[in-house]
């Protein structure tokens, strides 16, 4: 069974947002700049976005929408 890493790639992004690399790279970017001002001490890898993050942020209404149909 593969185990889920901590973080989310601009490949995952662009799959789950059906975008182009390069915009799910922009995607991250924001992301990551809303972790940076929430979160100052954060460690933050470029290109990459935490996994919980970009769940709580991105995916939720992803969730909600597919539940209340």
């Amino acid at each position: 069974m593969a185990e889920e890493k901590m973080c989310v790639d601009a490949e995952e992004v662009a799959r789950d947002w059906g975008v182009s690399k390069s915009q799910a790279y922009k995607i991250i970017q924001k992301l990551n700049l809303q972790i940076r001002e929430q979160f100052p001490n954060a460690i933050i890898v470029s290109g990459k976005v935490s996994r919980a993050y970009y769940n709580r942020c991105c995916l939720a209404d992803a969730g909600r929408k597919k539940g209340s149909g």
